[in-house]
């Protein structure tokens, strides 16, 4: 496999590949099959790699130049007119010559004027930029406050959606779990210009080339931020301050929130989480728009979001009948805000306006939030009877999920006879000492029944009613991790059988229903 490649400079920038060599054609000069008046000769080897090639009539004249244009030309030289014709070019296309407009320019091929600058830059030689000589590229309107400590301000770049474009070529990869971790990798480095995100994160350094602008339904259109002053975007009038989830500081986040609210995060120090207006938050669900409603459990519903960027948020939202107040709320924000982890899902903000209570999360495109956070059966008691959220709380979920585990068998999609669910069964099971019954066949070895037997009974101290009984999560992994431990007998367990949490499912959707009800006589989507 060979390529050819002009390049420009010291062979830092690559200009123009021919492509793959494929034993007829390079990749991306097709027509090369079609020239029977050339022969070629080849070798690809370990000692040496080269092609040539040369006309089958000897007194055909030919040259190859890179002309003012940028472009490659093969020219052929006629004796009948005694001219240079050209034979073939590339890039064929003016906008994909390299830096055909320069740094920071777009080109656009259906337009009179190929060239424009970037929204926030402008022609750096304008002199020529009229002459129609778009080389020189474009510069920023403002300097970027990383390279300018002396704005009084001190606003942070913000970053703009440059839609339907060609990317800009030699973006570097960079890993990066989500959009919001792309964002703030190239915020906090002055050196990135702009980034991209579709799955993996890309950034670009230094000057921007390449930026072509495709007609709308283009399969090759992409979107890319760039970042600029944030006062050049608010010369502009962008909003883009709605839903910043890059590096969260103080007094950047608090948008549109009543001096309570400010004062208290002031003060206080305990959440360091970014808090956001009503409006904003409003806004990213359309109202709290019944079309974007992922589910509902525990003292309220979520919304899917989508912020002004385009970053996708969860939106939980608590019923203003729920029994979970302030302290609840803060006390659920603050642990899922120490418990941030790769693999878990993170808390980005809150808002409290008036008597909204509302948790911000990260988006989970392959399941809905509900299904992970705020399925019913994954909770403990003192958090679905009184709004009470521990660490003990976090034990009881493992323990259903180690249950589970065990058992093969979903603790929301379990039923039995007797109105055992999964807790209850366990029990049952437990019991009589009759345990193995529980354990999925797939696991039921002999060699290795009684430590499954000791991982049910670690299950069923989890899930104990009263989080006083419950171990604590240390506990629970030397029990797992180490034969010897001794092992307790479990109290029986909370929500023992299906009658016992009827009425407070059934008290819980009632009254959720009664509010979303209430909202969609006053709203429209």
């Amino acid at each position: 496999m060979a390529t050819s490649r002009f390049w420009r400079g010291s062979f830092r920038t690559r200009y123009w590949t021919t492509g793959v060599w494929d034993g007829q054609i390079f990749s991306q000069i097709p027509e090369l099959r079609f020239y029977y008046f050339y022969k070629y000769n080849t070798s690809f080897n370990e000692n040496e790699s080269y092609f040539t090639y040369s006309f089958h009539d000897p007194s055909i004249l030919s040259r190859v130049v890179v002309d003012v244009s940028g472009q490659v030309r093969k020219l052929k030289w006629h004796e009948g007119t005694h001219e240079w014709h050209l034979f073939w070019l590339q890039p064929k296309i003016q906008c994909e010559i390299y830096a055909y407009c320069g740094p920071f320019g777009t080109c656009t091929r259906d337009s009179v004027e190929f060239c424009e600058c970037l929204p926030g830059f402008e022609p750096r030689f304008p002199e020529d930029w009229n002459l129609q000589d778009r080389s020189g590229g474009c510069v920023r309107k403002e300097d970027l406050q990383c390279v300018n400590e002396s704005h009084a301000n001190g606003e942070r770049d913000q970053f703009l959606l440059v839609s339907n474009v060609r990317l800009p070529k030699y973006p570097v990869t960079l890993q990066a779990r989500t959009a919001m971790e792309c964002e703030s990798i190239c915020l906090n480095r002055c050196s990135c210009s702009a980034y991209a995100y579709e799955g993996e994160c890309r950034i670009w350094g230094g000057d921007l080339v390449n930026v072509e602008q495709l007609p709308d339904g283009d399969s090759n259109a992409r979107s890319f931020y760039i970042k600029l002053a944030a006062s050049e975007l608010n010369k502009r009038g962008e909003d883009l301050l709605v839903f910043d989830f890059g590096n969260s500081s103080e007094d950047t986040n608090c948008y549109e929130l009543g001096e309570t609210n400010r004062l208290w995060r002031d003060e206080k120090k305990e959440v360091d989480l970014p808090m956001f207006s009503f409006a904003s938050v409003s806004a990213s669900t359309n109202n709290f728009c019944i079309e974007n409603k992922l589910g509902e459990g525990g003292f309220g519903s979520v919304y899917k979001g989508k912020s002004q960027r385009g970053y996708e948020v969860a939106v939980k939202r608590l019923s203003k009948r729920s029994k979970q107040g302030w302290e609840e709320l803060k006390n659920e924000a603050m642990l899922i805000a120490k418990l941030q982890h790769k693999n878990l899902v993170k808390v980005l903000g809150y808002c409290i306006e008036r008597d909204e209570k509302i948790l911000i999360y990260e988006y989970m495109s392959n399941k809905s939030l509900d299904f992970f956070l705020f399925g019913f059966g994954y909770m403990s008691p003192e958090y679905v009877l009184r709004g009470l959220f521990s660490t003990k709380s976090d034990v009881f979920s493992f323990g259903v999920l180690l249950l589970e585990i065990l058992s093969g068998k979903k603790i929301t999609e379990f039923y039995h006879s007797d109105s055992l669910n999964l807790l209850g069964y366990a029990w049952d099971l437990w019991k009589s000492n009759r345990g193995q019954e529980l354990i999925d066949p797939v696991l039921n070895e002999i060699s290795l029944r009684h430590i499954l037997l000791r991982y049910i009974n670690v299950a069923l101290l989890c899930v104990q009613e009263s989080a006083d009984d419950r171990p604590t999560m240390s506990d629970v992994v030397s029990m797992l991790v180490k034969e010897n431990v001794l092992l307790s007998s479990p109290n029986e367990p909370a929500f023992l059988n299906l009658s016992s949490m009827k009425p407070h499912a059934s008290q819980d959707r009632l009254e959720i229903c009664s509010l979303n009800d209430l909202t969609r006589l006053n709203r429209s989507c």
